[in-house]
């Protein structure tokens, strides 16, 4: 006899229904922290492959914001349900270079996977030539490594599966790699990368530093104190016809995502979607 699948929005209320007062709103808390302040819900709502954000495990001294020091609770709590889903990932993971920093990483599988396999020739000059976007995945699932360190720290790699587009990554990439020669002051943190051959078309490595400064514009978004949803950022060509497909998903995604939050309930309508089978 065929026995009917629960529905997730089923799944959702009897998790809910169990959880304690604070674990309730530890939990809420969480979830409107990172599906509304941060870009986890264009991951979640739309086809965003990936969205990255990070906490301290300890609090640096000085850091007064209260959100610093709930974090950590608020994230055991969601640790303590133990649940997996079918077509999202959300990972923690230690950052490879700042000492108790924690990346926050969501992955949509099908937008990753389609993402990879369309610039699967970049990630196999990166990564190796037995890399597939299938591998990766579960790679990024099961290492102890964060995203970006599993991706060898690329550049144009992390952009492109963070949904900003190949031909922008690309330029991200060469920007970084030139800061990081060219502007040893600001850039003292990053590593060195030594011995980039001037392109032809430029005078200097530092001229094309300002070219790329100015090609990576990053326009602003209209976003008043009382927005509920926060808007995509990225450095993006604006002659890039790509560039504003893009922002123009990301502003149609911002509306949907308002109008599905608009009611509150944030951590359970969240479940709902990441149970779906």
């Amino acid at each position: 006899m065929l026995v009917a699948a629960i529905p997730s929005f089923v799944k959702a209320g009897c998790l809910v229904s169990a959880l304690s007062p604070e674990e309730k709103r530890n939990l809420e808390t969480l979830f409107r922290n990172l599906f509304l302040d941060k870009q986890f819900g264009y991951t979640l709502l739309g086809d965003k492959p990936a969205s990255v954000t990070g906490h301290f495990k300890v609090i640096p001294p000085g850091n007064m914001h209260p959100m610093a020091y709930t974090f950590n609770q608020e994230w055991e709590t969601w640790e303590k349900q133990k649940l997996a889903f079918d077509h999202y990932l959300l990972l923690q993971r230690p950052h490879p270079k700042v000492k108790d920093l924690r990346s926050i990483t969501f992955i949509n599988k099908r937008a990753f996977l389609e993402v990879v396999r369309e610039n699967i020739d970049l990630f196999q000059e990166r990564l190796g030539a037995l890399v597939s976007a299938e591998g990766l995945l579960e790679e990024i699932e099961h290492s102890s490594l964060d995203l970006k360190a599993i991706l060898y720290e690329d550049e144009a790699l992390y952009g492109i599966v963070l949904g900003y587009g190949r031909h922008n990554a690309l330029l991200f990439k060469r920007y970084f790699e030139l800061f990081s020669s060219v502007d040893r002051v600001q850039a003292s943190d990053y590593p060195f990368s030594p011995k980039i051959p001037r392109r032809k078309n430029f005078f200097s490595l530092q001229e094309e530093l300002k070219y790329l400064e100015r090609k990576l514009s990053s326009p602003p978004e209209k976003c008043s104190p009382f927005s509920l949803v926060a808007p995509v950022y990225f450095g993006g060509d604006p002659e890039d016809e790509q560039t504003e497909v893009l922002r123009e998903k990301y502003r149609e995604l911002r509306k949907k995502i308002t109008a599905f939050y608009s009611e509150g309930n944030c951590f359970e309508k969240t479940l709902e979607i990441l149970l779906q089978s």
